[in-house]
């Protein structure tokens, strides 16, 4: 007996010490991986790949922007999930709420009104300097009246947006016009459900085993006695990303599905997109305020040149002529009973560009002079639609 004891004692004690010893392989390997990945590839792309594009004629001033990019940080909010971190830089500057600073470029004139702009990382201004967001250029081109916030956040959706303008103004003042620039990032993936972001796939994933029951007890002491939930993460990390190398076949037949449910999923975006404009609409205009919704230009949209570039990243990535297809539809319902109440506030911008050369950054994104065709655009309708 004392010898079956002894036996079964050594065996649990080296199959513990097998998983610590692969946990521990797990952990060197992944981080001698990442060591020789910074000593050897990091010195090269000290300026990000994007700053020698065309469509920069500051080559120099792009990469001090990608320089800084990396370095913000993103926390959770609650409702519209993330917001960028204080930063202070050369090219970059965000406050404590998530605002990236916007240039006024009359700071003598008066300001007799306010303006709010919300959209992704286009209107927040992915690839430029501070001064040269659309809200910033919006100001440089306008006659100096307007008070200009930057409400953009890299990565919103229009529901995210409105979330954020719905908590922040309960209580305050809304600005006199409120702009929402919106359409590269309101596709719709085949996993994800509607009014949904980009991320909750990740957070639902962060998020498995701390459930609560409905008396706010704590319910999740069986997953935390899990070894494997602490003590092998370095090694599921590692077998997750050989899985995930067989996985690519499986990637193509994603994408056949997608564009043989397109009309579900283009469907769904159009839908949830013109029904985020009414609800902002109606609650801007309830404040005694102005709504305008905008449907932004995306490379395929615009029929811009293809230029040679972006064209790998474009043929590489998600984003191609399939997944735009859904702003036909956009237009197609504005004509429905329901929608037809948005056409006094719809700017369509979505064409733009048309045939256009080293305009675009990638699939949406644009440089100094793409940023200032579109606020000298949107000078002009709102010009127009206030008179």
């Amino acid at each position: 007996m004392k010898k079956a004891l002894k036996i079964i004692s050594i065996n649990i004690i080296v199959l513990f010490a097998i998983i610590i010893l692969l946990d521990l392989f797990s952990f060197i390997f992944i981080n001698t991986s990442q060591l020789i990945s910074d000593n050897f590839t990091k010195p090269k792309e000290k300026i990000d790949f994007r700053a020698n594009f065309p469509v920069y004629k500051n080559n120099i001033e792009a990469g001090i922007f990608y320089k800084e990019l990396y370095k913000i940080k993103l926390e959770y909010r609650s409702y519209f999930e993330w917001r960028a971190t204080v930063f202070k830089g050369n090219a970059i500057n965000i406050d404590t709420n998530g605002i990236r600073s916007t240039i006024d470029y009359h700071p003598a004139v008066q300001k007799n009104k306010s303006i709010s702009f919300f959209g992704g990382s286009t209107i927040w201004g992915f690839g430029v300097n501070d001064s040269s967001t659309i809200p910033s250029l919006f100001s440089k081109n306008s006659n100096g009246e307007y008070a200009i916030t930057n409400y953009g956040e890299q990565g919103y959706r229009a529901f995210q947006s409105l979330q954020l303008m719905q908590i922040n103004f309960i209580n305050k003042n809304l600005s006199d016009i409120v702009v929402f620039y919106d359409g590269a990032n309101n596709y719709r993936a085949i996993n994800e459900r509607n009014f949904s972001s980009n991320r909750e796939n990740s957070i639902n994933e962060r998020l498995k085993g701390m459930d609560q029951d409905l008396n706010g007890v704590n319910n999740n002491n069986v997953e935390a006695t899990k070894i494997s939930k602490h003590y092998l993460y370095p090694t599921r990390f590692l077998l997750n990303k050989i899985v995930n190398k067989f996985k690519k076949s499986n990637e193509i037949d994603i994408e056949k599905f997608r564009l043989k449910h397109s009309e579900i999923t283009d469907s769904l975006a159009a839908t949830e997109l013109l029904e985020t404009w009414l609800l902002a609409k109606n609650f801007t205009e309830s404040k005694g305020k102005l709504f305008y919704c905008v449907l932004q230009p995306t490379f395929f949209s615009s029929n811009a040149n293809l230029s040679n570039y972006i064209k790998e990243g474009i043929n590489n990535g998600i984003h191609n002529a399939n997944t735009y297809k859904y702003y036909n539809l956009v237009k197609n319902y504005m004509k429905k009973d329901k929608y037809t109440i948005l056409n006094k506030n719809f700017i369509d911008l979505s064409s733009e560009f048309y045939k256009k050369d080293s305009i675009y950054i990638d699939f949406c994104h644009l440089g100094n002079e793409g940023n200032e065709i579109i606020a000298k655009d949107l000078i002009q309708h709102l010009t127009i639609k206030n008179n």
